[in-house]
C-alpha cells in the first residue's frame, strides 16, 4: 500500500472517529435535557399537589369555621328570649326628653334637687327591671347604693333636720335590705362597702338627733333613742373592720392601700360615737370615754 493511501485512510477514520463523539456527546446533551425537563415537571406537578391540598387544608379550615359559627349562633339563640332582644333594640335616638330632666347648670334648692332625684329614682327603677338581684347580684347592688347616694345627696338641700332623718333612714333600709342576704364569702368587697355605707348613715341620723335633741325641753329629750343609733353605727363600722380579717380571722399586718384610709376613718368614726354616748352613771362614762381613746389610738 502505498503512503499517500495510508494517509487518506488515516485521515477518513479520523474524521469518523471525530463525527462519532460529536454524535454521541449530541446524545448526552439530550439525555440531560430530556432528565432535566422530566425533574422540572415533577417538581411543578408537586408545587401544583401541594396547592391543591394547601387549598383543600383552608375550604376544610374554613367549613369548620363556619360549623362553628353556627354552633354560636344556635347556642345563642338558645340562650336569648326574642322578647329581651326586643328590648335592647333602640326606637329613638333622641335624648331631648332625658336632656330636660336634668338641668346643666347648678342648683341650690331643694325643689331643683327633687325634680332631679324624680328622675333618677325613675331610671334605677327601669334599670332593676333588667339588672335584677337573683341573676345580676353586683349591678344590682351597685344600682341600689346609686339611689341610696340620691337620698343622701338631696338630704343635703333639705333644711328641716326631721325630715333629713328621715331620708336618712331609707338609706338605712334600703343598704339594711342589700347586705343582709349577700353571702360574705363570695361578696366580701361588697359586704365591706355596705357595712362602711350603713355606718356613715346612722352617725348622721346621730349628729341629727343629738342636734334636734338640744333644742327640745329635758322632759322630751328621747336620749335613749340616740344611744341606741350610736351602737348601731358602731357595730356597723366594727363590721366593716372585722371584714378586713382573712378566712381565719387573722387581721392582717398591713392594710391595702384602698382599705386603709376606710378603716382609719371608721375607727375615728367609732371614737367620736363613744364619746356621744349619754351614760347612766359615771362609771358607764369612765368606761365609753376608755373606748373612745382606744379607737383613737387604733387610727
Amino acid at each position: 500500500m502505498e503512503e499517500s493511501d495510508l494517509t487518506e485512510k488515516v485521515s477518513k477514520i479520523t474524521e469518523m472517529k471525530n463525527t462519532f463523539e460529536d454524535e454521541e456527546d449530541k446524545v448526552k446533551e439530550e439525555e440531560e435535557e430530556k432528565k432535566e425537563g422530566e425533574e422540572e415537571k415533577k417538581n411543578e406537578e408537586k408545587k401544583e399537589g401541594e396547592g391543591e391540598e394547601k387549598k383543600e387544608t383552608e375550604e376544610k379550615k374554613n367549613e369548620d369555621e363556619d360549623e362553628s359559627e353556627n354552633k354560636k349562633l344556635k347556642t345563642f339563640s338558645d340562650l336569648v328570649d326574642l322578647e329581651d332582644i326586643q328590648l335592647l333594640r333602640i326606637t329613638n335616638v333622641e335624648t331631648g326628653q332625658y336632656e330636660e330632666l336634668v338641668p346643666s347648670e347648678l342648683f341650690s334648692t331643694f325643689e331643683d334637687a327633687r325634680k332631679v332625684f324624680k328622675a333618677g329614682s325613675k331610671f334605677t327603677e327601669n334599670a332593676i327591671k333588667y339588672y335584677n338581684f337573683d341573676e345580676y347580684v353586683t349591678d344590682f347592688v351597685e344600682i341600689k347604693q346609686d339611689l341610696s347616694t340620691m337620698f343622701k345627696n338631696l338630704a343635703h338641700f333639705e333644711e328641716d333636720e326631721s325630715r333629713q332623718c328621715k331620708m336618712h333612714k331609707r338609706r338605712i333600709d334600703i343598704l339594711t335590705d342589700l347586705v343582709s342576704p349577700l353571702n360574705i364569702q363570695h361578696f366580701r368587697q361588697l359586704c365591706r362597702q355596705l357595712r362602711f355605707e350603713l355606718g356613715e348613715a346612722k352617725n348622721q341620723m346621730v349628729s341629727l338627733k343629738y342636734s334636734i335633741a338640744a333644742e327640745l325641753p329635758v322632759e322630751q329629750q328621747n336620749w335613749k333613742k340616740i344611744n341606741n343609733l350610736c351602737f348601731g353605727a358602731i357595730q356597723e363600722f366594727e363590721n366593716f373592720c372585722n371584714l378586713l380579717r382573712d378566712p381565719n380571722e387573722n387581721f392582717p399586718e398591713t392594710l391595702s392601700e384602698e382599705t386603709v384610709k376606710p378603716y382609719i376613718v371608721s375607727q375615728i368614726y367609732i371614737a367620736r360615737l363613744y364619746g356621744k354616748f349619754r351614760p347612766l352613771d359615771t362609771a358607764q362614762k369612765v368606761a365609753f370615754m376608755g373606748k373612745a381613746e382606744e379607737h383613737f389610738k387604733a387610727a
